[in-house]
């Protein structure tokens, strides 16, 4: 048994490879979360110097309240333009991303092994099973409660909810498709 739960406490302390384009996508969310903040702080900045501009008719007011327009401006639209900046290099470096992560991968999946390297093979077979069972377990649970065909289930329901919503959104040349007609 101690071997067992060694082996499963090693299991839960092996972590799955992070790919770089995700970890690219999340400093470039952290990086809209800055700029949009950035750009509220300028709003509320020209918020305020147009309340007090019209408190006092300073000339030098109206200019520093068109630079926060334009600094409110400007990191909105830097805002809107990070993501599909880093998707586009990303794309371009398809291939070469591609190859890295899978090598990358690789090599933390032979990492995590060496960890298990020195336990026998009798006890990772026991520990095998007993995860499967636990998978087994869990699936059951879920086909208990959803049923055995849950995504079908979903998937028609949510075709059957979409095609009662209202034109204005779809736009006429989607309508027009023989699929999404209703019938009548």
């Amino acid at each position: 048994m101690q071997k067992l739960k060694a082996i499963l406490e090693e299991l839960a302390d092996a972590e799955p490879y992070k790919p770089s384009e995700k970890l690219r996508m999340e400093c470039a969310r952290k990086w809209v979360r800055r700029l949009l903040g950035l750009g509220l702080l300028c709003m509320l900045l020209l918020v305020l110097s147009g309340v007090w501009y019209k408190l006092q008719h300073t000339p030098a007011l109206a200019y520093i309240a068109l630079a926060f327009y334009v600094l409110t401006c400007l990191f909105s639209m830097l805002a809107l333009l990070v993501e599909p900046a880093v998707l586009v290099r990303v794309m371009l470096r398809r291939k070469a991303e591609t190859t890295n992560t899978f090598i990358a991968e690789i090599e933390n999946d032979e990492a995590s092994v060496k960890r298990l390297i020195r336990y026998d093979e009798d006890a990772l077979k026991r520990a095998q099973y007993w995860i499967q069972l636990k998978i087994k377990r869990l699936d059951t649970r879920i086909v208990f409660f959803f049923g055995g065909s849950a995504a079908m289930y979903s998937l028609l329901a949510l075709t059957f909810s979409t095609s009662r919503m209202p034109v204005d959104w779809r736009g006429s040349n989607i309508r027009s498709c023989a699929v999404l007609q209703p019938t009548t």
